[in-house]
Parts: C-alpha cells; sequence; structure tokens
C-alpha cells in the first residue's frame, strides 16, 4: 500500500461521523483512528489510534523521505511486500515523544492567554479571569 493510499483511506474515515474508525495497517494490525488526530506534516501522517486497548501515536512516511519517525520512541512496523517503502512506527505515549510532538506542532504548546475569558484549560491560579 502506498503512502497516497494510506493518506486516501485516513482522509475518508476522518469524515465519518464516528469519533473512531477501523483501520487496517496489515494484515496483523487493525486499529481504531480517533478521526479528530490525523494530521499530515511534510509528508508524513501523525494519528492517535487504539491498538489492543491501548493509545499509540503512528507516524507513517516513504522510507526516503523519513523526517520525523526517527525522533519518536516506539516500534517499527514490518510491513509485508513493502515496495512501495513505507515506514510505520508505531509510538508510545510518553513525555519523550509529547516533547516531540511540541516541537512539530506549535499548536501543542500551551500559551498564555492573559485576561481573556477561561473554562477548564488547567487555569489553577485564576488569574486568567475573575
Amino acid at each position: 500500500m502506498s503512502f497516497e493510499i494510506i493518506k486516501e483511506k485516513l482522509v475518508k474515515g476522518s469524515q465519518l461521523e464516528n469519533e473512531l474508525f477501523e483501520f487496517r495497517i496489515n494484515n496483523l494490525l487493525n486499529v481504531s483512528v480517533y478521526t479528530n488526530s490525523i494530521v499530515e506534516r511534510n509528508n508524513t501522517l501523525f494519528f492517535i489510534a487504539r491498538h489492543d486497548y491501548e493509545k499509540f501515536l503512528f507516524v507513517i512516511s516513504n522510507k526516503n523521505q523519513n523526517e520525523y519517525a526517527d525522533l519518536f520512541d516506539g516500534i517499527l512496523i514490518e510491513l509485508e511486500d513493502n515496495k512501495d517503502q513505507l515506514l510505520v512506527k508505531k509510538c508510545f505515549l510518553n513525555t519523550a515523544n509529547r516533547k516531540v510532538i511540541q516541537q512539530i506542532f506549535d499548536f501543542t504548546n500551551p500559551k498564555p492567554i492573559g485576561l481573556q475569558n477561561s473554562f477548564g484549560f488547567g487555569d489553577r491560579l485564576g488569574l486568567a479571569n475573575p
């Protein structure tokens, strides 16, 4: 399966009204993808999926365009008949990987909101609003 086919299937699945959809990566690996977690950056797909009752970050790219996968702590998934040269990495949801995600995606970093209204986003000091 090529990178473009995987991307197309993930985009179609993300348009479903369900929070999760089933996605087959290879014959041994079926995952439940969280539709709102799918993001693409520089020909690399990132998404959170549930596999065997645990959540993981999956990183998929072409092997020759592997800009991000080596940065993450995880397990490389071997694909049978990998003539398309896909790289699939199943990454742990840990602090090291969180820090890498925060370097890649600026929207994952906490930001001060000043005196704007806030509700339940971690304003433990009570300074964001009255």
